[in-house]
């Protein structure tokens, strides 16, 4: 809470040794645009709510420190995110990030494009919500728990490139559990639907989707995969 509801400020500069960066630290600080760097090599601890409200802010965040970085679960506000309500267009994770947490990129609806370090090893529920996402990259082998339920949750159309490196072991796991055959009327809705769409490969079964499904097409490049809804 550090900076909690701070209206008037507007830039910050971070000590270059910050490990932790607490629970709503800009909360509503809602003059704020530079916080410099965002954020140090050094963090290891992200709180819920750090950014939360921010409309103005629009700085890539970069967190590529090769510590483990935890994002705290948030356990009473499920859109409390990280970044919730800013500008930010990008998200480079490349680090030591371990946990995407539930709702951490909610109502971030200029987040574009997000790249996930090779540590990563758990994705919650909501964590890729992300409004405007279009672009995911993992970088290492798949999280040993994702959130199947609800990883794109509340996306009710999308086209998002993701790019998997389907040679490792745990990613070749994953789409045998996850990735089925289209049937000849998945086939056909996909085609009414994405006239002109890629040809559909697979279709990504998750729990409780209902009736709506997520096609996948494979991309002209090796390891990437294009999601639609």
């Amino acid at each position: 809470y550090a900076f909690l509801q701070c209206g008037n400020l507007t830039s910050i500069d971070l000590p270059s040794a910050l490990e932790t960066i607490g629970d709503n630290a800009f909360y509503e600080a809602t003059a704020l645009e530079a916080i410099e760097p965002f954020f140090p090599d050094t963090v290891t601890s992200v709180g819920r709510g750090v950014l939360y409200g921010n409309s103005i802010f629009s700085q890539p965040l970069i967190l590529r420190g090769k510590a483990d970085i935890v994002t705290t679960r948030n356990l009473n506000l499920s859109w409390d995110g990280v970044i919730s309500g800013t500008k930010i267009p990008s998200a480079d994770l490349s680090g030591g990030i371990v946990n995407l947490s539930n709702g951490c990129f909610g109502n971030a609806s200029s987040l574009g494009s997000i790249v996930l370090g090779p540590k990563l090893d758990t994705l919650e529920g909501s964590s890729l919500s992300a409004a405007g996402l279009t672009n995911v990259v993992f970088l290492g082998d798949a999280p040993s728990f994702i959130d199947n339920k609800t990883t794109f949750r509340d996306r009710s159309s999308y086209q998002i490139v993701v790019t998997l490196p389907l040679a490792k072991p745990g990613w070749q796991a994953y789409a045998a559990n996850h990735f089925r055959d289209p049937t000849v009327e998945e086939k056909t809705s996909y085609r009414a639907k994405y006239p002109n769409g890629r040809k559909l490969s697979k279709i990504w079964t998750q729990v409780n989707q209902g009736t709506t499904l997520i096609y996948v097409c494979d991309s002209k490049n090796t390891g990437m995969k294009i999601l639609f809804r």
